[in-house]
Formats: C-alpha cells, structure tokens, sequence
C-alpha cells in the first residue's frame, strides 16, 4: 500500500549526514592529514616551475578548509551619488542580565 499522506515515515531524517558521505569525508580528511609534511614540497616543486598555478592551487585548497565570506550586495539608483556609506559594529553586553 502506497503512502499518500505526505508524510515521511522510517529512513534517514531531513538534514542527517549520509553514511556514505561521512565516509568520504573521513577518508579524504586522512589523505590530507597524512600528506600535510609533503604538501609545502609540492607547493615548491609547482611553483618552481609556475608560481602563478602554485598561487592559483593553494588558493583553491584553502577554499575547503577556511570558510568563504558572504557575499554582500549592495545596489543603488544609476545616477545617484553615493555621499559616504557608514559600518557600525556593536558588542551586546551581557549587564543587562544582571540583576542588582
């Protein structure tokens, strides 16, 4: 009997990891751990030959160890001057929480 109700019943739940997944990842996270020592050498042996391709891969390995930032958009009206645009950082203080 086929479930029509819409709802998912048994299996993974929505946002779980993948067991094969988790595999992989932990797999290629150990290829890396293992060649960390020798990855400064190839580096070098690239570079020797291409610096800008060494530049260009270790660009492109870090993207999957440090985070990327978000991306901001900002759009304005074609013709309009922009005067100055300002950024303001405030830290929450937690004495608010305090009680006297």
């Amino acid at each position: 009997m086929a479930n029509n109700t819409g709802k998912k019943f048994g299996g993974r739940q929505s946002g779980g990891t993948n067991k094969v997944t988790t595999e992989v990842r932990e797999v290629y996270k150990k290829l890396v751990e293992d060649n960390a020592e020798n990855f400064q050498a190839w580096i070098d042996a690239i570079a020797a030959i291409d610096p800008a391709k060494a530049m260009s891969l270790l660009i492109t390995v870090s993207e999957y160890f440090i985070p990327k930032l978000q991306r901001t958009d900002m759009r304005h009206e074609m013709g309009e001057k922009i005067e100055s645009i300002k950024i303001e950082i405030n830290k929450k203080s937690n004495d608010s929480n305090i009680s006297s």
